[in-house]
C-alpha cells in the first residue's frame, strides 16, 4: 500500500526518474522485481514522512533489506533531491537526516544530491541544501549549516556520539529551514540509515583497566576529587566481591532491582554500581600534568603518556555506566562489567534503514513490535555467475586462527596457488592479527592481491572491481555482545529479559545467544563477500559478472547452517567443488579423528529424518577420502570413542558391500 503526503515525492514520479537512471546511466532496462523494488522504497520514505507528520502516528522502525547492487543509494539519492525540490514549493517542509558508515561514502552521496538538485529548479546555493558533516565540530558555521540544511549527512560513528551528548544530537536531529519565516526549529521527518549499522552499541569496562587508573592517579589529584576515587574503588572491590559469588554467571545484572545472589556477599556493595559522577574533573587533571609528572609508573615518558590516554579513556567509558545498570562476563582471568543501549533510538522520529542483509539481524527479531521488516521483492538480484568454495580446515575463530599463523598462511597461499584463474584481481579477508602472517606472499598468475581485516572492509566499494575473494576465518562477536543485544532489545533493559534483575541464564537465553552471534557472523560473510564485482548488477535480470568466492567454515552444524544462509541470500549462486584446504595434513592423530567424527555427526543430526550418501558429507564437510575412510574404521572398533559418538547420537552407519560401495548415514 503506497502512503503520501502533499510535500512527499510522487512514486509515480520516482520510479519514473530511477528508470531513466537506469536507462541512461547504466544501460540496462529494468526488471518488474527492480520497479517493486524502488517502488517500495519511494512509499516507504513517503510512509515515514506521513508518520512523523502524524500527532498521533507511532514511531516503527521501517526496514528495507533490497539486495546489494538494486539501487538503494541511488534511490536515496535521487528521492532526496526530489523532496528538496518539494519544499520549495510545498506548504510543509520536510528535512532528511542520512547516516552512512564512512567519510567518503557521506562525502559521495552529498555530490551526488547535489548533482541531482542541480537539475531542478530549487532556490539557494546547492551546497547549503545537502550538507556531509564527519565530527561533532563545534565550527558555529558548520553548526549552523547542518542546522538549515534540507540533508544532513553524517557517519555511523558521528551519529553514536551525538547520541551521548544530548546537545549533539539536538543540532543533528533538529532542522531550522531558512526559507521558513518563523524560523523555528523542527524534527526531521525522514531519517535514513544507509548500510547495515550495529543496532546496539555496547560500552565495556575491564577490572584490569580500573587497576590501572587507580594505580597512576597521583596523589593530588586524588585528594581534589574524592568523590570520583571511591568510585573508582568501588567498581574495584565490585569485582572482587562478584568472584565470591557462589552463583555467579555471564549475564549477572548489577543495580536496578537486586539479584538474588546479592544477600549472599558483602553488603557494602550490594552488588550494584557507584553512584552517577562526572569523571571530566578527574580527566582535565591528568591531562594538565606535564609527562615527567607522569614517570611515576614508568621510566619512558612515551610509556607514561600512553598510560595517560589509557586512563582517561577508562573514565570516559566508566562515567557512562556510573548510574545506570550493567551486566558482568568473565573470559579467563578478564572480569567485564558492560552497559548496552540501542543505536537508534526511541525517540529517532519514524527511521528507515536500509540494510540488505537484515534477515539474518536477530536483534530485529528481538524487537518485533517496534520494528517492521519489509519483505525483499523477489528476483531483482540474480547469482548464477557466483562460485562458493568452502573449505573447513579445522577451527576458523579470531582465538583459533592466532594460532601458528605463519604456518596458516603458507598452507592458504599454497592452496590458492593451484585454485585461481589467471589474472584474478583477488581481495583476502582475515582477522587483523592473522593478517600480518600473510603481507609479502605472493600468488603466482594473479594481477592485484589486497588483503583486508574484518572490521576494515565495512561499506567500502575499492574492490567492486575484483573477481575473488577468500574470507580466511570468520569473525565471531563476544559474549557480551549477544548479551547486551538481549538486554539493550527489552522493554525495561535492566529488567525485561532477565527477570527484575535475575541472570541470563533462564531457559531458552542460551538459544537466543546463539542465534545473536550466528546472525552476526551470516552478515559479516555476507558483507564481505559483496565487496567484490557481485554487488553490481550487470543487466535488467540482476545478474552480475563471474565471481569466484573461498570461504573458511566451521565444521559441524553451524557450519552447514552459514553456507545455507549465504546460498539463501545469493540466489542462484552455486557450491563449486570442496577446497581442499587444511590446517594439519591428515596423519591420522587421534585428536584429528574425533573431531572428523563430531564434524559428521553434528551435521547429520542437522538433517531431517533420512538416509544420506557418504559423497554428500564428504562434500559439506570437505572431508578427504582418508578422513572418510578413518572415520569408517573407528566407527566399527568395537567400544571406541568415535563408536560411542555415533550411537549416542542414535545414528546408523549402513556400509555397502563392494570396491565403490555408497556408505550411507541413517539420521532416524
Amino acid at each position: 500500500m503506497s502512503f503520501t503526503c502533499q510535500s512527499a515525492v510522487p512514486t509515480a514520479a520516482f520510479l519514473r526518474a530511477m528508470e531513466d537512471h537506469a536507462r541512461s546511466n547504466l544501460g540496462i532496462e529494468p526488471s518488474e522485481p527492480l520497479r517493486a523494488t524502488w517502488g517500495q522504497m519511494s512509499d516507504t520514505f513517503n510512509e515515514a514522512i506521513d508518520s512523523a507528520a502524524d500527532p498521533n502516528g507511532v514511531s516503527r522502525w521501517r526496514v528495507l533489506q533490497s539486495a546489494t547492487g538494486t539501487g538503494k543509494t541511488k534511490g536515496l539519492a535521487l528521492y532526496c533531491s526530489m523532496l528538496v525540490a518539494a519544499n520549495d514549493r510545498a506548504a510543509e517542509k520536510n528535512g532528511v537526516l542520512i547516516v552512512v558508515r564512512l567519510t567518503r561514502q557521506a562525502d559521495d552521496l552529498a555530490a551526488e544530491i547535489r548533482g541531482h538538485i542541480g537539475q531542478l529548479d530549487v532556490h539557494g546555493d546547492l551546497n547549503s541544501r545537502c550538507v556531509a558533516v564527519h565530527s561533532a565540530s563545534t565550527c558555529g558555521s558548520t553548526i549552523e549549516a547542518a542546522r538549515q540544511a534540507d540533508v544532513l549527512i553524517i557517519t555511523h560513528e558521528a551519529y553514536k556520539r551525538a547520541l551521548r551528548r544530548p546537545e549533539r544530537w539536538a543540532e543533528i536531529s533538529s532542522w531550522r529551514h531558512p526559507y521558513v519565516q518563523s524560523g523555528n526549529a523542527v524534527k526531521r521527518t525522514l531519517n535514513v540509515i544507509d548500510e547495515a549499522l550495529d543496532l546496539m552499541d555496547l560500552t565495556t569496562v575491564h577490572e584490569r583497566d580500573v587497576r590501572q587508573v587507580l594505580s597512576i592517579v597521583p596523589v593530588s589529584i586524588r585528594e581534589a576529587y574524592p568523590g570520583q576515587i571511591a568510585a573508582l574503588e568501588h567498581l574495584q572491590l565490585l569485582f572482587r566481591e562478584i568472584q565470591r559469588c557462589p552463583q555467579k554467571t555471564s549475564g549477572l545484572v548489577l543495580n536496578g532491582p537486586a539479584p538474588a545472589e546479592a544477600s549472599e556477599v558483602s553488603s557494602e556493595t550490594s552488588l550494584s554500581l557507584p553512584p552517577s559522577c562526572s569523571m571530566g574533573p578527574v580527566i582535565d587533571a591528568l591531562m594538565a600534568l606535564d609527562v615527567s609528572e607522569l614517570t611515576w609508573t614508568t621510566a619512558s615518558p612515551k610509556e607514561a603518556t600512553a598510560n595517560r590516554n589509557r586512563a582517561t579513556s577508562t573514565l570516559e567509558t566508566i562515567e557512562s555506566l556510573l548510574g545506570s545498570w550493567a551486566f558482568w562476563t568473565q573470559q579467563g582471568q578478564d572480569q567485564r562489567l558492560s552497559f548496552a543501549a540501542l543505536s537508534v533510538p526511541p525517540g529517532l522520529v519514524s527511521p528507515v534503514i536500509l540494510d540488505a542483509t537484515a534477515r539474518h539481524n536477530a536483534v530485529l527479531g528481538l524487537l518485533a513490535g517496534d520494528v517492521d521488516v519489509r519483505p525483499a521483492s523477489s528476483g531483482a538480484r540474480r547469482y548464477g555467475n557466483v562460485t562458493i568454495r568452502v573449505a573447513r580446515p579445522g577451527p576458523v575463530g579470531k582465538h583459533e586462527m592466532r594460532k601458528n599463523t605463519d604456518q596458516k598462511a603458507r598452507l592458504l597461499f599454497e592452496s590458492l596457488g593451484t585454485e585461481l584463474r589467471d589474472g584474478a584481481r583477488v581481495l583476502i579477508v582475515s582477522h587483523k592479527d592473522v593478517r600480518a602472517s600473510l603481507k609479502g606472499r605472493s600468488l603466482p598468475g594473479v594481477s592485484e592481491l589486497v588483503l583486508c581485516h574484518y572490521g576494515e572492509v565495512d561499506g567500502r566499494n575499492d574492490w567492486q572491481d575484483f573477481d575473488t575473494v577468500v574470507l580466511f576465518g570468520l569473525s565471531f562477536r563476544p559474549e557480551e555482545w549477544a548479551i547486551g543485544a538481549a538486554i539493550a532489545a527489552s522493554d525495561e533493559p535492566e529488567q525485561g529479559v532477565l527477570e527484575r534483575g535475575t541472570v541470563l541464564s533462564a531457559t531458552g537465553f542460551d538459544d537466543v545467544k546463539s542465534a545473536l552471534v550466528e546472525g552476526a557472523v551470516a552478515v559479516t560473510i555476507i558483507q564481505s563477500i559483496n565487496r567484490v564485482r557481485c554487488r553490481r548488477a550487470i543487466d535488467g535480470d540482476g545478474n552480475c559478472e563471474p565471481v569466484d568466492v573461498f570461504l573458511t567454515l566451521p565444521r559441524g552444524a553451524l557450519g552447514n547452517r552459514l553456507i545455507t544462509s549465504v546460498l539463501e541470500d545469493m540466489p542462484g549462486s552455486k557450491r563449486g567443488a570442496p577446497w581442499n584446504l587444511r590446517f594439519a595434513a591428515s596423519d591420522g592423530s587421534s585428536s584429528g579423528r574425533l573431531q572428523v567424527a563430531h564434524g559428521v555427526v553434528s551435521w547429520a543430526l542437522d538433517q531431517p529424518v533420512g538416509s544420506y550418501a557418504a559423497r554428500m558429507i564428504k562434500r559439506d564437510l570437505a572431508l578427504t577420502d582418508i578422513e572418510w575412510g578413518n572415520f569408517l574404521t573407528d566407527e566399527g572398533r568395537h567400544g571406541s570413542a568415535v563408536q560411542c559418538l555415533v550411537a549416542h547420537a542414535g545414528l546408523t552407519i549402513e556400509r555397502g558391500r563392494g570396491r565403490n560401495a555408497n556408505t550411507r548415514v541413517f539420521r532416524p
